[in-house]
C-alpha cells in the first residue's frame, strides 16, 4: 500500500512570538516525543489573528526544461491569502456501527422494504455487446479500438455467468454479511486490471430499495485486516453525468482528432451531444446556493460535523431506466450517449469534506517514482457527495469515515513558497521525463498551473502506520498540452510546511 518513504523530521516545540511569520529552516533533528520538525512548529495565534505570507497575490512564472521542449508556467491570481492557526490532526478510519448504519438507511429508505441485491442478467450484457458490434456511442471512437476487443471479450466471458432471468425478491434484513459477488460483472470488469479479492469478513451490506428497485444502498465496515474503509452509499436512478465529465470527454476527443485518430467524425458528434447535456442543465430551476443548503441540511440531519463545501458541479441526474446502471459494465463514457435527456433532470453534486479552521481536505495527488520525499496515506481522505435535484436528494455517497485522535500540533509553518514552487516544477518534470521523448523529437509540451489552492491532505502518520495526520499542503491541477493541443488534467498535492510530495492511495 505504501510506495513511498515518509522522510519524517522531528523536534521540539519552538516559542515564535511573531506568531508563525518566520520561515522554517529545514531539519533533521528527530523528536521521539510528537514527530515534528522544531523548525515547523510554532505557538498558535490568537482567535481571529492571521499570519503574513510570502505567498504571491499574482503568482507568475515560467520555466523552460529539455532544450526549450518543455515549459511548466503559471498566471495566478492568488490574492490575498487570510490564513490562522494551521494544526496537524491525527486520524484513524471510524468503524461503522450496526447502529450507525440502522440511522443512514432509516434516513434514506424513507420506510422502503429492503431486497438482497440481485444478479445482472443476459440481456443486460447482450446490450453492450450491440453497442460495440453496432459501433454505437462511445465505440463509435477509433481511438478506442484496442480497448474496445479486450471490453468485448471480457463483456461476452461475463454473459455466460449471468442467469436469464432475474431471481426472485428476498426481503433483507439490516446487518453487515459477507461481501456478495456477481461473477458476470468482476468477469466483465476484468479488463480494467486486477479486482480485490472477495474476503470472508462480514463487513458489507447491499440491498435494493421497495418492489420496484428505484434506489439502492452499499456499505462497508472497517476492518484492520481487510485494510478496507468504512463508507455508505445511497442512490436512486440509475445514472447521473457530471459537466467535469464531459468537459474531460472533450478535451480527450479533442486531443485524438488533433493526431489523426478520429477517422468517423467522432469529435464533432460528441461535440453536439456534450451541448445537448448543457442545454438541459441550463434548465435548473433553483440556484447552486439554495441547493448547497438543502445539502447542509442532509448532513445536520445525520449529525455529521466539521465537513465543508470543496466544489459543485453541474448534472444531470437519470430515473431508473433513462440511462445505462452504473455497474461497471463496458466503458463508463458510454453512459452519457445513452441518457434520455427528455427523462434527466439537472442537479447539482456538491462535495464536502473536513474542515481545519475553514480549510477543506482533499485527496491525494501523483507523486512521482523515486524521489525520496515522497508518500502515500493508509487510507483516502473522508469525502461527502450529495446530489441535489428540483425533487430533492438522488445521491449520497460518504467516503473514507475517519474519527479525530488527537491534534499532533496546533500550529504549523508554511514553508516559502519558491520551495514549493520548486518542488512543484520538479515532479512535473519527473513526469514529462516518464514519457521517453526522444531527442529528435520537437514536439512542445507545455504545462499550465490552472488552479493552486492552500488546503488539508493525508499523510502517513509518525510510528502510527495505521493512522493519517491531516496536514496542511499545497494543491496543484496542471493542465498537459501537447503540440498546443490539452491532453488531461494532472494533480499535484505539495506538504505545505516540509514540502514533501504526496502520492495516491493504492
Amino acid at each position: 500500500m505504501r510506495n513511498y518513504i515518509l522522510a519524517i523530521m522531528a523536534g521540539a516545540l519552538c516559542i515564535m512570538l511573531s506568531g508563525c511569520q518566520e520561515t522554517p529552516e529545514e531539519s533533521a533533528v528527530v523528536s521521539k516525543a510528537d514527530g515534528i520538525s522544531e523548525a515547523v512548529v510554532c505557538e498558535p495565534l490568537k482567535e481571529g489573528e492571521k499570519r503574513e505570507t510570502d505567498v504571491p497575490a499574482h503568482w507568475e512564472f515560467e520555466e523552460k526544461k529539455s532544450n526549450d521542449r518543455v515549459i511548466i508556467q503559471a498566471d495566478l491570481k492568488l490574492g490575498e491569502q487570510s490564513i490562522g492557526n494551521l494544526p496537524v490532526i491525527e486520524m484513524k478510519s471510524h468503524e461503522l456501527t450496526q447502529e450507525e448504519l440502522k440511522g443512514l438507511i432509516d434516513y434514506f429508505a424513507n420506510g422502503e422494504e429492503l431486497y438482497r441485491s440481485q444478479m445482472v442478467t443476459k440481456d443486460v450484457y447482450q446490450a453492450v455487446l450491440d453497442r460495440i458490434s453496432n459501433k454505437e456511442g462511445s465505440y463509435a471512437q477509433s481511438a478506442y479500438s484496442t480497448s474496445i476487443a479486450s471490453i468485448q471479450n471480457a463483456t461476452r466471458e461475463g454473459m455466460e455467468l449471468a442467469p436469464d432471468e432475474t431471481s426472485a425478491p428476498e426481503k433483507a434484513e439490516i446487518g453487515f454479511h459477507k461481501e456478495s459477488e456477481d461473477p458476470g460483472v468482476k468477469a466483465a470488469r476484468s479488463w480494467m486490471g486486477a479486482e480485490p479479492e472477495n474476503t470472508d469478513t462480514e463487513d458489507y451490506f447491499a440491498v435494493d430499495l421497495g418492489e420496484d428497485r428505484a434506489a439502492h444502498i452499499k456499505a462497508e465496515r472497517y476492518n484492520q485486516k481487510i485494510d478496507n474503509d468504512s463508507s455508505f452509499l445511497w442512490m436512486e436512478g440509475s445514472n447521473f453525468i457530471e459537466e467535469e465529465t464531459i468537459e474531460n470527454e472533450e478535451m480527450q476527443s479533442e486531443y485524438y482528432s488533433s493526431f489523426g485518430m478520429d477517422t468517423n467524425g467522432y469529435t464533432e458528434k460528441f461535440h453536439e451531444l456534450a451541448d445537448a447535456y448543457r442545454e438541459c442543465m441550463d434548465k435548473i430551476t433553483f440556484t447552486e446556493e439554495d441547493g448547497k443548503e438543502q445539502a447542509e441540511q442532509i448532513l445536520e440531519d445525520l449529525g455529521i460535523d466539521d465537513m465543508g463545501i470543496v466544489d459543485s458541479d453541474r448534472t444531470v441526474w437519470f430515473p431508473k431506466g433513462a440511462c445505462s446502471e452504473k455497474n461497471g459494465l463496458g466503458l463508463g463514457s458510454d453512459a452519457l450517449w445513452q441518457g434520455d435527456l427528455d427523462k434527466g433532470l439537472p442537479g447539482y453534486l456538491y462535495s464536502f469534506s473536513r474542515s481545519v479552521e475553514g480549510l477543506t481536505s482533499v485527496s491525494e495527488g501523483m507523486a512521482a517514482e523515486g524521489t525520496v520525499d515522497s508518500y502515500v496515506p493508509p487510507f483516502q481522505i473522508e469525502t461527502i457527495s450529495i446530489l441535489i435535484t428540483e425533487e430533492g436528494v438522488k445521491y449520497f455517497k460518504w467516503d473514507g469515515i475517519a474519527e479525530e485522535v488527537r491534534t499532533v500540533t496546533e500550529n504549523t509553518k508554511l514553508l516559502p513558497f519558491e520551495k514549493i514552487q520548486a518542488k512543484l516544477t520538479d515532479q512535473i518534470f519527473y513526469w514529462y521525463s516518464g514519457k521517453g521523448q526522444s531527442a529528435n523529437d520537437t514536439t512542445l509540451l507545455e504545462y499550465d498551473v490552472v488552479n493552486a489552492k492552500l488546503q488539508y491532505t493525508y499523510t502517513t502518520a509518525y510510528q502510527e502506520p495505521e493512522h493519517a495526520w491531516l496536514v496542511p499542503a499545497w494543491i496543484f491541477t496542471v493542465q498537459e498540452s501537447l503540440g498546443g493541443n490539452p491532453l488531461q488534467n494532472l494533480s499535484y498535492v505539495i506538504n505545505a510546511y516540509d514540502g514533501s510530495v504526496i502520492g495516491e492511495v493504492h
